[in-house]
């Protein structure tokens, strides 16, 4: 037949059939499938977008056999003229593609809402829930007291911002995710979601700063968290952080805001990247900037109260892989950990850093450093730092200050950095220059995540951070500071690390990131009559 010369023999019947089948549920018969197109053969031949308007009554009908086959049975009452089999062709080939550019979780998602706010019937409608699904998380206040943990590739929805108002009343034991009032622990390929929350704080952490109200863990590359407000009621006594990512997770927080009193906002660790441990899979892989591989957090607001004083917007260690972009940050700063701070843990390994505003409030102390880096390398370019009541002043005694703490006081397991440790590589006359992770220090030998590595150089090739176009208050050429003992031979300028110059080669990735649906990008509002105690 004539279909024979445009596909192989079996390519409408055979490939087709089986695409669809493999994307149905189980309810749906497998012969449905084959039989469709058999039918959609003998009783006419149709235009493309009635054959799409046809399937999609059968991908979109309730998912049990009898009315599947009613859905199916359908066609025939049609009657639509036969025309020749090269336009079944075609209509065949767009449903096959579309077939193929849809997941399983796209054409079979359903829509679940819980009866209301509580931790007992979200946790109701979550665990009737398949990977795509959607549950929706009616208005109202509500407490919830112990971890729900989600498990399933799915989107949890609130009403909105100030609509629905979560209180974290978990108890704060300092274990993940128990002590969590909220965790995702999802694998690729699947995806997930939240969204339209409020989390207030309102127990605290006994673990301060690192555990977190909701944490995020798993392999999952296409996770989106946006759209919601991550608060506190402003008692000093309450030391929580916000969010707490590890595993090896790729994705994007956007258009949320973040109100912390010395708090940080999201904390974050590669530590299972490619199925390793401690970070050594993050620092065994290449590089990846200006790619998908990384956090993104972008278009969101943070504001730090307990100026002048800033835990950090953003912190984490064990082979983090950041990218912090359009964001607004209120005396906030940004931290990359290094080696002297998670035991086994190794540092921070890569940010990019760009395209934020940095501002310090009218009235409050101007902060040491608007970043902190202890390890890792990166990009810091195109971020503008103010004061509010005095826009010439940078707002921060420094732009960014290199650090290695490890120079002056001993580590377990790495030592000191002072000549003295097998770990570091120990150039003659540089007081163990290179440090193992330390900023500027980029892939290393793969330590396979064991508890004690051989102590010998880890092998960090030399990757400097590049700074450029940055403006600070009125210097539109600032420059790195270095800190610690031994920093002259050990952060060296246009060696470990560049002033003014951009990275040779290096693109940023899509903005906004592939996973933001919202084609809006506006920020959350601004916190009004904000007032620093």
């Amino acid at each position: 037949m004539i279909i024979a010369h445009i596909f192989p023999i079996d390519f409408p019947w055979i490939h087709f059939g089986t695409c669809l089948a493999s994307t149905r549920r189980q309810d749906i018969p497998t012969d449905l499938t084959y039989r469709f197109f058999l039918d959609l053969h003998d009783y006419g031949d149709i235009t493309m977008g009635q054959s799409i308007q046809r399937l999609f009554s059968i991908l979109n009908s309730p998912h049990n056999a009898s009315q599947a086959q009613a859905a199916k049975a359908s066609w025939r009452d049609i009657g639509w003229k036969r025309v020749g089999m090269q336009r079944l062709a075609i209509t065949l080939l767009s449903l096959t593609l579309i077939c193929i550019s849809l997941s399983p979780d796209t054409l079979w998602a359903k829509t679940i809402t819980a009866t209301n706010c509580s931790r007992a019937s979200v946790e109701t409608a979550v665990n009737s829930t398949t990977h795509g699904d959607t549950v929706l998380v009616p208005a109202g206040t509500c407490a919830w007291k112990t971890n729900l943990n989600i498990t399933m590739g799915i989107t949890l929805q609130g009403a909105g911002i100030g609509q629905t108002v979560i209180l974290d009343q978990t108890p704060k034991d300092g274990s993940v995710p128990g002590s969590s009032v909220l965790a995702f622990a999802v694998d690729s390929p699947n995806r997930f979601r939240l969204t339209g929350f409020t989390f207030q704080e309102d127990t605290n952490d006994v673990s301060i700063f690192t555990k977190c109200m909701i944490v995020l863990s798993g392999t999952s590359h296409a996770f989106r968290v946006d759209h919601n407000a991550f608060t506190t009621t402003g008692d000093a006594s309450y030391r929580g952080g916000r969010i707490r990512i590890y595993g090896y997770l790729w994705g994007v927080i956007d258009h949320n805001y973040f109100r912390q009193n010395f708090e940080v906002g999201v904390f974050t660790e590669h530590s299972g990247w490619n199925g390793g441990s401690y970070g050594d899979g993050s620092w065994a892989d290449a590089l990846y900037l200006g790619t998908e591989k990384a956090i993104y957090i972008e278009d969101n607001v943070f504001t730090e109260l307990a100026n002048p004083y800033s835990v950090g917007a953003i912190d984490g260690l064990g082979g983090y892989r950041l990218v912090f972009r359009y964001n607004t940050l209120y005396n906030n700063t940004i931290v990359a950990h290094g080696t002297e701070s998670g035991g086994r843990q190794r540092s921070a390994r890569s940010f990019e850093i760009y395209s934020n505003t940095f501002r310090i409030t009218a009235g409050a102390k101007n902060l040491s450093e608007a970043f902190e880096i202890r390890g890792g390398t990166g990009v810091i370019f195109n971020n503008k730092f103010y004061r509010e009541d005095n826009p010439s002043n940078g707002g921060y005694n420094s732009l960014a200050n290199l650090k290695i703490f490890r120079n002056d006081k001993y580590y377990q397991p790495w030592g000191k950095c002072d000549g003295t440790s097998s770990f570091d590589q120990n150039v003659t006359g540089t007081f163990g220059y290179r440090c193992v992770d330390q900023p500027g220090a980029g892939t290393s030998s793969d330590l396979a995540g064991v508890a004690m590595p051989p102590a010998a150089w880890v092998g960090n090739i030399l990757d400097p951070i590049y700074q450029w176009n940055n403006a600070f208050g009125s210097n539109t050429s600032p420059t790195l500071s270095t800190q610690g003992a031994y920093v002259a031979t050990q952060l060296v300028e246009s060696r470990d690390y560049f002033n003014n110059t951009p990275k040779p080669g290096y693109v940023p990735f899509t903005y906004p990131h592939p996973l933001v649906a919202d084609s809006t990008n506006s920020q959350p509002a601004p916190p009004a009559r904000l007032t620093i105690k």
